[in-house]
């Protein structure tokens, strides 16, 4: 080998050694200077640390209290809040106190800025605060979460009031057999009958609740028939309680949708209230199989048993008119009387009471109608009750019951009401009636004359707070709403 190729092999591996050893060297700087000069900061840039900690706390605050001002109004429009919104809150408020809570210590420590601090304690507490500064802006950015909320599913029948239902020994029978049906695997179709104004609907309300309140069903749903059987109604009705929209314009098209969204739940208990007649179910989207059967209820009411029969039901409960006794207990809760002021009234309480023959509608109504009046209102009651033959043609409970509606009726003694429930009975049976439009119809009708719009509504609603006081009307699921039961109607008309 030549010198001059010797030379220029020594001279290669030189400038490849030198590589070898310029690169360690850029690496060893990198892990080794670059800590260094981090570190370093922590003793030399106190100032720069304190300004960002104080900059991205304030952004955070910001972005915190927006975001919390979009809770609010989406609380407001009955909305729920997406779990991560809640995390992302959560997490904003821990943080800010751990910031606080190193604050604290950094003022309590002033001295540590002073150096008259050990150096490991003052390189400790500045080391916290870079990182309570990264961490701080990591939150911020991720503020922006979505879906933010959703709608929040209706209450259904737990919305429903249980102040009238009252647990006496007929209804505490039926019940529990009821209760009994529903955790009993081989029965599907329960059918509840009995005369108008007994209390079914009250009773099949209660029995709903608790069987959701005790989990039996993965949803309890109440839907009312009554005699216009309006499919597309009862439809929007089952809708709501399922938290869907409906966008099919055909009644079958809805019916299907129904019928998928309900094939999400296992259980479900399906409440038809007010069957006049034989229903088809399908028409509204309830279908009970081979697959669904036992697990899901159907649970009717009726005042004909021959409609439980053409509905197939397997079983029939008879809810029987309440006791003398169990009718003097409701009479008396309602009137807000005792037994020594009905014998002060030689006993025409307990008379007036046993003429609404058990029926629970009838007894609400005439307690609720003379509580707190003078003692010849009851006299003229009784006397108009022994002398009213106006509703012959009715088995002997209801007539009883009719004939002191229609008493009641005559003595509203308010002009305003007694216009507002012959308006109310113009509406369909079970329906929802707007008070907004209640109040439309009779200043368009007259009330008020030519008072001022204000003093009119409020004449309006003095008539509806009279009729509602009376039991002519009754509160609505919708608050904005109110309802006449059918007996009441019927008197009306």
């Amino acid at each position: 080998m030549t010198n001059y190729a010797h030379d220029s092999i020594v001279r290669v591996a030189f400038e490849f050694m030198a590589d070898i050893v310029i690169t360690t060297v850029a690496k060893v700087s990198e892990y080794i200077i670059g800590p260094v000069i981090r570190e370093g900061k922590y003793f030399l840039c106190v100032g720069k640390i304190i300004r960002d900690i104080e900059n991205e706390r304030n952004e955070l605050i910001f972005k915190r209290d927006n975001l919390l001002d979009r809770v609010e109004q989406a609380k407001q429009r009955t909305e729920i809040i997406e779990k991560p919104v809640e995390k992302w809150l959560h997490d904003v408020q821990s943080l800010l106190e751990e910031v606080e809570e190193l604050e604290q210590r950094m003022r309590a420590n002033t001295s540590c800025f002073r150096g008259e601090l050990p150096a490991w304690r003052r390189y400790r507490i500045r080391r916290k605060m870079v990182k309570k500064v990264e961490a701080l802006g990591k939150l911020r950015c991720k503020s922006d979460i979505q879906p933010f909320s959703h709608y929040a599913p209706l209450p259904g029948i737990q919305y429903q009031s249980s102040e009238n239902f009252t647990y006496f020994q007929s209804t505490k029978a039926a019940y529990n057999q009821l209760l009994e049906l529903l955790n009993d695997d081989c029965i599907y179709m329960i059918g509840v009958y009995g005369m108008g104004g007994c209390g079914k609907t009250t009773l099949v309300t209660e029995v709903g609740k608790k069987a959701q309140e005790s989990n039996m069903f993965d949803k309890v749903i109440s839907i009312t028939v009554s005699q216009t059987q309006n499919i597309r109604d009862i439809q929007g009705k089952m809708a709501d309680m399922l938290n869907l929209k409906l966008k099919e314009e055909s009644e079958e098209g809805r019916a299907q949708r129904l019928w998928l969204s309900l094939k999400e739940n296992k259980r479900v208990l399906v409440i038809v209230d007010d069957l006049w007649k034989e229903f088809n179910l399908m028409n509204i989207g309830i279908h009970i199989d081979n697959v669904n059967k036992g697990a899901w209820k159907i649970l009717v009411t009726t005042r004909n048993q021959q409609v439980c029969t053409s509905m197939d039901c397997q079983t029939n409960i008879h809810l029987e008119l309440l006791s003398k006794d169990e009718s003097w207990t409701l009479f008396q809760k309602h009137a807000k009387i005792t037994d020594k002021f009905s014998k002060s009234m030689d006993g025409v309480p307990r008379e007036l009471c046993d003429k609404c023959k058990g029926l629970p509608l009838a007894i609400v109504t005439m307690a609720s109608c003379l509580k707190g009046k003078h003692k010849s209102e009851w006299d003229v009651a009784l006397h108009k009750m022994r002398n009213s033959s106006a509703f012959d043609d009715h088995d002997e409970g209801v007539r009883d019951a009719l004939s002191f509606l229609e008493l009641r009726y005559k003595y509203l003694h308010n002009k305003e009401a007694e216009l507002l429930s012959l308006l109310c009975s113009m509406f369909p049976e079970d329906c929802n009636i707007s008070i907004d439009d209640l109040i439309l119809y009779a200043i368009g009708l007259g009330v008020g004359g030519r008072s001022p719009l204000k003093l009119s509504r409020s004449l309006v609603q003095v008539g509806i707070n009279k009729l509602l006081e009376s039991c002519f009307l009754m509160p609505a699921k919708d608050i904005q709403c109110v309802k006449m039961h059918d007996l009441v109607r019927e008197v009306v008309i």
